[in-house]
């Protein structure tokens, strides 16, 4: 009996997780206080994750480039949020 081949399952975890943190990230970044916090730190890791997930997406070992692409920019908006932020809290006059 001869078994069906199929081709490798090319999930793309990291590009599902740059989405996630980056919606994690631009959801926190509009909370007072902690949220500042916790938002750099998933928006980096949104941009690190998405970056990872582009770079398999070109060498054919992912199939997603919109969920990291998304990741990436949503990791970009929110250090912009949380910077824009800080900069009108801590610069007035």
């Amino acid at each position: 009996m001869d078994e069906e081949r199929r081709p490798p399952h090319r999930h793309d975890p990291f590009g599902e997780r740059a989405l996630a943190a980056g919606l994690v990230a631009i959801a926190a970044s509009f909370v007072p206080v902690i949220g500042d916090v916790v938002a750099v730190a998933a928006a980096i890791l949104a941009v690190a994750l998405g970056i990872v997930g582009i770079r398999r997406y070109e060498t054919g070992r992912a199939t997603r480039f919109a969920s990291a692409a998304a990741g990436i920019v949503l990791g970009a908006a929110t250090t912009f949020v949380v910077a824009l932020g800080l900069m009108a809290t801590h610069l007035s006059p």
